[in-house]
């Protein structure tokens, strides 16, 4: 499941995944982002992870087709936090500090989840 974390802040997306990804969890994730992107300059990201798992080949491919999509869209992000325990997703997160110069992406352990929620928020 995909659900939408709410934020007051409308330049945060707020993001939950536990286990299996569907079409309508994909849809509503994909209208936050077009949502934020028309409305602000900058924005950020916040993913809290249990599993990720997709309902379907075509759930996955069309993660792909919408991911390309919000590559438009690259300069608008300035920093993503990751929750998650999950040993790999730590590792991917540095991978994509890397890769993705001027987005800064942290991780942060789900002990660290009020840490991770103040550096999204903050200046």
């Amino acid at each position: 499941m995909l659900a939408i974390i709410p934020f007051e802040e409308k330049h945060i997306i707020g993001l939950r995944l536990e286990g299996s990804i569907d079409n309508e969890g994909l849809e509503r994730a994909f209208a936050k982002f077009r949502e934020a992107f028309e409305g602000n300059d900058k924005i950020r990201v916040y993913v809290e992870v249990e599993g990720i798992g997709w309902e379907s080949t075509e759930t996955f491919f069309r993660n792909m087709k919408m991911k390309l999509d919000v590559l438009g869209e690259i300069g608008k992000f300035e920093r993503e936090a990751v929750v998650s325990d999950k040993g790999w997703l730590e590792i991917a997160t540095k991978i994509g500090d890397v890769l993705l110069p001027g987005i800064d992406v942290r991780h942060f352990p789900v002990a660290d989840k009020e840490r991770a929620l103040e550096w999204i928020r903050g200046a």
